[in-house]
This record gives C-alpha cells, sequence and structure tokens, in this order.
C-alpha cells in the first residue's frame, strides 16, 4: 500500500486543481494563489488540499520514494525546504500587503526548486530508461513554462492553466519515476 500511496494522494491533488479549473470561468481567478485567497467553501478545500496533500506526498516521498530510487541526500532537503514554503504559500495568502509579497515570494520559490528536484529524480541510479526519457520531456516543459510565465511574464490571461500543468508535469515525472522504475 505504502508504494501506491503516491498514485493516491496524486489523484487527491489533481481533484483539487480540477475544482480550480471548474471555477476558471471567473477571469478574475486567473491563478491558483488568486483561487486560494477567494473566499468560499472551494477556497478552503483548496487550502486543505494544498496543505494536506503536501504533508502526505512529503511523508511518502521521504518514507518510500527516495529509498526506492536511491535519491541523494540533497533531494531530501531540497524537497523539505520546498515544502514549508507550500505550506506558507497555501496558509499566508492574501491579496494585498506584505502577506501577499511573502507569498508570491514562496510561491516562486517552491516552483523553482521543482527544477533541481526533478534534475536530481532524472540522475537517480534506479530510474528507468523509460522513465528518464518521460521525465527529461516533462523537465523541457517545466523549465519552459517557467520562463514564458514567471521569468517573462507572458501569457497572463491562461496562467491558472501553465500552473495547473506545471504541478502536473512535475507529478507525471514523479509518478513515472516510481512506478516504471
Amino acid at each position: 500500500m505504502f508504494a501506491w500511496l503516491g498514485l493516491i494522494i496524486t489523484l487527491l491533488v489533481w481533484s483539487g486543481l480540477g475544482l480550480l479549473i471548474g471555477r476558471w470561468h471567473n477571469r478574475e481567478l486567473g491563478s491558483i494563489s488568486a483561487h486560494g485567497s477567494s473566499t468560499g467553501g472551494a477556497a478552503r478545500l483548496f487550502k486543505l488540499i494544498l496543505v494536506g496533500s503536501g504533508l502526505a506526498y512529503y511523508w511518502w516521498l521521504v518514507g518510500w520514494y527516495a529509498p526506492h530510487l536511491h535519491l541523494p541526500y540533497l533531494f531530501s532537503v531540497l524537497l523539505s525546504i520546498m515544502v514549508v514554503y507550500q505550506l506558507v504559500t497555501g496558509l499566508v495568502n492574501e491579496p494585498t500587503g506584505r502577506r501577499h509579497d511573502i507569498h508570491i515570494y514562496t510561491a516562486q520559490t517552491m516552483a523553482l526548486l521543482y527544477i533541481p528536484l526533478a534534475v536530481l529524480i532524472l540522475e537517480a541510479p534506479r530510474v528507468s530508461t523509460v522513465a528518464r526519457v518521460i521525465g527529461a520531456l516533462l523537465l523541457i516543459y517545466m523549465i519552459n513554462s517557467y520562463v514564458i510565465v514567471e521569468v517573462m511574464k507572458r501569457l497572463k490571461a491562461t496562467h491558472l492553466i501553465w500552473q495547473l500543468l506545471y504541478i502536473v508535469a512535475f507529478q507525471l515525472l514523479i509518478l513515472t519515476s516510481a512506478y516504471l522504475s
């Protein structure tokens, strides 16, 4: 069961992302952060999914995934930093002011940390060739989308979709390396 926990958590996360897509018709909520700072039950559910799944995913990644693939200690260190940033991002989400600045910094840093984590996964000795090829393609997508959306500040009208696909790409990289290796 523990080996398949990652897939179960990923499906829960994708359900939460599906909620965001369902609410995307409101163009004022053009990013994950905007959905999290909005009011209502969906925003609270989103925060619960972000924080709860982040902690459960971390537990699975450190407890089963990293040892399974023989990932280096650096993976767990970067992952720990990334999860702290994810928790702050989920809990400190205000539309303006200093808390907004903290939220933006932690959200962008968290997203940026996905890239070295992905590289460490692809370099792991127990990752199969098939998972490495799929993972490399997903990493290329992640780098391109990060540069286009966060660095170049393009595609603001579809920012939410790019953010969601970025997360999905990282999680697919994890799943393929976990279950195809």
